[in-house]
């Protein structure tokens, strides 16, 4: 697969507290993004060390013979041990109390996505052949919750006070409950992982519009971080994108 990575501070952080890597082994491409959350310089090591974490575990662990249950429970694996290890590094600096990080990766073999979630970060699918553009994780968030509960509408969401309230997250609990998936992908479907500072300025329509129409994984990711520092940038803003 192609892939290409991009992380911008945004225009009001002083910081930016988002990580993300992608390589190719072993058979397998792997994407992972980390967004980070904490006071001082808190957030970024803590996304920041999640993606050490899981890159060291898959490197050594992973093989071409395993079956999807063994890949997932993998995943799964390798984001506890993350959540264990920026726990203890808060338990040895009391200045990092409060630390955390969402994270996703995206592992693909043999035109297979293996997804592991935690946060508000995202994952999805989008076809080059029709623009279509599919969510592939969940947002472990308050107003995602209340959306569910029919206490708000998806609508009423997008400018909900609380809307950057998440409710799990490495590094603020010992148990967390990561969502673990896998999708088939077709030969024109790309991959996009984004943290929330990108969808918060861009609509998923026009997210998807701008990879379906550009030829390059490079190409689609600054554009669309151009395009959310254009409509304010508020947040950093971070994207992965693969394509075959």
């Amino acid at each position: 697969m192609q892939f290409y990575t991009i992380s911008d501070r945004g225009k009001l952080r002083e910081i930016n507290e988002d990580y993300c890597f992608a390589k190719e082994f072993k058979g397998y491409t792997l994407l992972i993004l980390a967004d980070g959350m904490g006071g001082h310089n808190g957030g970024e090591i803590a996304s920041k060390k999640a993606i050490e974490v899981v890159t060291s575990l898959l490197e050594e662990s992973l093989s071409e013979k395993m079956i999807p249950g063994q890949i997932m429970l993998l995943l799964s694996d390798a984001l506890e041990s993350a959540n264990r290890e920026i726990i203890a590094l808060t338990k040895k600096d009391s200045s990092l109390a409060g630390m955390g990080t969402t994270c996703d990766i995206c592992l693909v073999f043999k035109s297979t996505a293996y997804i592991a979630h935690i946060g508000d970060s995202r994952v999805y699918k989008i076809s080059k052949k029709n623009g279509s553009i599919s969510k592939l994780t969940k947002d472990h968030s308050l107003v995602e919750y209340m959306i569910e509960t029919g206490t708000i509408t998806r609508e009423e969401s997008q400018h909900h006070p609380q809307k950057n309230i998440i409710l799990q997250a490495l590094g603020t609990t010992a148990e967390i409950n990561a969502d673990v998936s896998h999708v088939k992908l077709s030969s024109d479907d790309v991959i996009l992982m984004c943290s929330d500072g990108l969808t918060n300025m861009l609509e998923e329509k026009d997210i998807a519009n701008i990879i379906s129409s550009e030829s390059s994984p490079e190409k689609s990711a600054e554009k669309l971080v151009r395009l959310a520092n254009e409509a304010g940038g508020t947040d950093n803003i971070t994207v992965v994108v693969a394509m075959n």
